[in-house]
């Protein structure tokens, strides 16, 4: 997630972002003295916030490193990503030091203490997770390649709750080594999925470079973000 709470008996806004920083969230500072936030770059840029300048420390890292992933801040100087796993607070007088709710390094640590998991274990942990993401108002998809992490996914999916209407959304590539379709129906149709498959091509690539950078915000390193892309346009069609 990436959430804003506006509380009336404190001062300013409570900015907060989920564990991994899945979900983007950027704040920034106007010449007229005001403090914005946005989950999109473009819509801080689109306002006037920071100076439409690059930020040639972060270009730096893209180009020389292929870091595409730097959390530290954005492609625009003056306009600055909030740390995955932290909360802050946004006021007249900026955004405060961000407090860290989670920390990877301690889940890793403990993961190491404990060992190797059972099976059981394993599974009862994804089945917990899957069934905490089903929390919705609306039908629930899921992206499927027919590879082990997707396929597992979807087999939780129909454990936790045998009866709801699930979609899955593959990209396929027909006649390439990489078409994952065939693997793809054969997990879907196992576990009574609704299947939808999504064809992205070389051209069309081309034809929405443009519109997929503005909307990452940031250089894409793999054009497999394409795919993804696509899919999720798809995902989105199908309401």
């Amino acid at each position: 997630w990436a959430c804003a709470i506006d509380d009336p008996t404190t001062p300013g806004v409570l900015l907060s972002r989920d564990r991994f920083g899945e979900k983007p969230l950027y704040t920034g500072h106007h010449a007229d003295g005001s403090w914005w936030f946005a989950s999109e770059i473009r819509s801080l840029v689109d306002i006037g916030i920071g100076d439409r300048r690059l930020d040639l420390e972060r270009a730096f890292g893209f180009l020389a490193l292929g870091d595409v992933e730097d959390p530290s801040g954005s492609y625009f100087a003056g306009i600055t990503p909030l740390p995955a796993g932290t909360s802050a607070r946004l006021t007249d007088r900026g955004r405060s030091e961000p407090e860290a709710w989670f920390s990877l390094d301690d889940l890793i640590r403990e993961a190491v203490a404990r060992g190797p998991g059972s099976d059981e274990e394993v599974r009862h942990a994804l089945d917990r997770a899957v069934e905490l993401r089903l929390r919705s108002d609306v039908e629930v998809g899921t992206s499927l390649s027919g590879g082990v992490d997707s396929s597992a996914i979807v087999a939780s999916l129909r454990a936790v709750d045998a009866e709801r209407t699930l979609h899955a959304f593959t990209a396929s590539f027909p006649g390439r080594d990489i078409d994952e379709w065939d693997r793809a129906r054969t997990v879907g149709e196992r576990f009574g999925v609704t299947l939808h498959r999504i064809e992205p091509t070389p051209e069309g690539f081309v034809d929405e470079l443009d519109a997929i950078v503005e909307h990452q915000g940031a250089p894409i390193e793999p054009p497999t973000v394409y795919a993804q892309w696509c899919v999720m346009r798809r995902a989105n069609e199908e309401g």
